[in-house]
């Protein structure tokens, strides 16, 4: 996690940030590098910060919620780079088998709503939530389809789709 945080930090402070004991691997001005500054990569065993870390590539969208029936292929507009999901849903069957919805994104699969072997038939049950992670997503709007299994029911059902646009 704490790795996370300071790659997120290091992608979106300003390209001169004060480094203490940092790395100074391309320092290109000397009277800045000289007093502890440096344009190349900060690396830092601790950061604390007292205000807003923003940028306009680093935000959560509802594309969908408690929609009932399968979604017909919501859309979203993003900035582009790294999205991370978070879908969930439920189903059911008149059958025992597994319950499986397949998730695509622009056209390619990137994950699967699942519940397997389910025993009450006839019941709706939640399906696994999955947090699929998709890189180097151009900017524009895209599309969200589901594609249910060979007896999976999806009926009254309901469906929750986030995604988390990540600034590298």
């Amino acid at each position: 996690m704490r790795l996370i945080i300071i790659l997120l930090l290091a992608s979106i402070l300003p390209a001169k940030a004060k480094t203490g004991t940092a790395s100074l691997s391309r320092c290109r001005t000397p009277s800045i590098c000289s007093k502890g500054f440096s344009t190349g990569p900060l690396t830092a065993s601790s950061l604390t910060v007292t205000g807003n870390i923003t940028s306009p590539k680093w935000k959560v969208t509802q594309v969908l919620e408690t929609a009932a029936g399968l979604p017909a292929s919501p859309t979203f507009t993003s900035s582009g780079g790294t999205l991370m999901f978070s879908i969930s849903g439920s189903a059911w069957s008149g059958t025992n088998q597994d319950l499986i919805i397949n998730i695509f994104l622009d056209g390619s699969f990137i994950s699967v709503l699942a519940l397997g072997n389910t025993i009450s038939t006839g019941f709706h049950q939640t399906l696994i939530p999955v947090f699929p992670i998709a890189v180097g997503i151009s900017s524009g709007t895209h599309t969200l389809t589901f594609v249910k299994g060979s007896g999976t029911q999806v009926d009254n059902d309901f469906f929750n789709i986030t995604v988390m646009e990540l600034p590298f």
